[in-house]
């Protein structure tokens, strides 16, 4: 089962298990459940374009001659 399947696989309103029993049972953490992903913030992606434009351009910068 995929991460994602295991954290689907949790009930949040289960009756008798409480979610920390379930995530013990299933081998997750319990702070994973209410994780989720952001992307990237424009600023960065900027910055990461500028970063790898200049690195495929001089490849050669930083290397010890």
């Amino acid at each position: 089962m995929s991460l994602y399947q295991l954290r689907k696989a949790v009930y949040m309103d289960h009756p008798i298990l409480s979610i920390s029993d379930q995530c013990r049972a299933l081998g997750i953490h319990r702070s994973g459940l209410y994780y989720s992903p952001r992307g990237e913030s424009q600023m960065n992606l900027k910055l990461m374009t500028i970063i790898d434009k200049e690195f495929f351009d001089k490849p050669f910068y930083g290397v010890r001659k």
